[in-house]
């Protein structure tokens, strides 16, 4: 059904599903169409789920539209931007610089 079958699988069971699921409105022959999809797929091992990859994220607190998808890109940053430190803090973060060492 589509170019990512490196594995050549073939079945004609689960190719009548597919077919099923393809040509019909009604929701609960699609419904079904699916179940068979999955149920096929598992009894006949058409697939073998081996690797899902994780990242870790580490955001400051003060960033602002910051977004996370499921689907596409996974880090959006095109709107986001940086909450300016309130004056406690940015005396704070300049004692901190200074006693690192800089100006």
């Amino acid at each position: 059904w589509n170019l990512n079958n490196r594995g050549r699988y073939s079945s004609e069971k689960l190719d009548n599903c597919v077919r099923t699921a393809q040509n019909n409105v009604d929701p609960e022959i699609r419904v079904e169409a699916f179940r068979c999809i999955q149920d096929t797929m598992l009894e006949e091992h058409a697939f073998i789920p081996t690797y899902e990859r994780a990242r870790v994220y580490v955001v400051d607190p003060d960033l602002r539209d910051f977004v996370r998808r499921q689907v596409g890109a996974d880090v959006d940053v095109a709107r986001a931007y940086l909450v300016p430190p309130s004056n406690g803090d940015a005396q704070a973060a300049a004692a901190a610089d200074t006693s690192l060492g800089g100006q």
